[in-house]
């Protein structure tokens, strides 16, 4: 049985199991490969509208992608932007410490110099 056969099997009838003790929850052999999941994973548990959702960290971070993907334009450097903000926002904070506050071209002397 293939992957998607698989899932399509248990979309259409779920899988019965019982909460045993200390809570656990044995995830059916059948049901592991349609997830993704081996014996030893760490799995994250999630509850949502009253139901339990159980993640892969693989299935987890497709979908964090997915999410930043939305945010941040194709061709754009998540981390690059970060850096630059950083170093604007260090070289403003910089700019402050040593007399300067901003103005109308970059950064004006507190005593009322415009330096451009």
């Amino acid at each position: 049985m293939t992957k998607k056969q698989a899932m399509k099997t248990l979309d259409d009838l779920g899988v019965k199991v019982k909460i045993g003790e200390g809570g656990r929850i044995v995830i059916p052999a059948r049901i592991r490969p349609a997830i993704g999941a081996e014996i030893g994973d760490t799995m994250t548990l999630r509850v949502h509208d009253k139901s339990l959702q159980i993640t892969t960290p693989k299935e987890a971070l497709r979908r964090l992608q997915a999410l930043v993907r939305e945010h941040v334009p194709e061709g754009v450097s998540f981390v690059d932007e970060l850096i630059r903000e950083r170093r604007e926002e260090a070289a403003d904070e910089y700019a402050v410490r040593i007399g300067f506050i901003g103005g109308p071209c970059g950064y004006k002397l507190r005593e009322g110099k415009v330096k451009c």
